[in-house]
């Protein structure tokens, strides 16, 4: 065989190698997350309320670099939602029958998306959206399309609100 017929295979392998490890590089370090959310009952200062609870599941093998996140509605506005930005630890409702009795508080601490903007991987954070009050607000859009929101630096997902599976507590 011709020696530059074999540096031309040795060179072409060696090519191909780098794409193919280049290629897998940059797909396993893109951000990959998932969103959810959930209604649960919290006890605020002013008395227990329903909150919006935001969660961010971080699926990938590099940090996400929290950009924004929050309720659009279909046009791409944000609803007016107040942050809950004073949530130390996690809160257990106590109920006696059907009636609210008091709250519990547990040691597990949460990440927070406010705090921290950074969702490493394999790890959880979460935001709390006050419903305090705004329980007319999401009435009068549920004709309309309502998303969760969240984008990091590279990704933005949008999760559709199915009203059926918000459950307000009644206190």
């Amino acid at each position: 065989m011709d020696t530059i017929l074999i540096k031309d295979i040795l060179m072409f392998t060696v090519a191909l190698y780098g794409a193919t490890l280049a290629t897998f590089t940059y797909r396993r370090g893109k951000p990959k997350f998932e969103i959810d959310y959930s209604v649960v009952l919290m006890a605020l200062a002013d008395g227990p309320a329903d909150a919006l609870k935001l969660t961010i599941l971080n699926t990938g093998q590099t940090s996400c670099f929290v950009k924004g996140f929050g309720v659009v509605g279909e046009d791409g506005k944000f609803l007016d939602l107040e942050l809950i930005s004073q949530v130390n630890r996690r809160l257990q409702a106590d109920f006696k029958g059907n009636t609210l009795s008091g709250f519990t508080a547990t040691n597990q601490k949460f990440n927070l998306l406010h705090e921290d903007r950074e969702v490493k991987p394999n790890s959880t954070s979460v935001a709390f959206l006050s419903l305090k009050g705004q329980k007319e607000l999401l009435d009068s859009n549920k004709s309309k399309k309502l998303f969760i929101f969240f984008e990091s630096a590279k990704v933005m997902k949008k999760k559709e609100i199915d009203f059926k599976d918000l459950k307000f507590c009644k206190t």
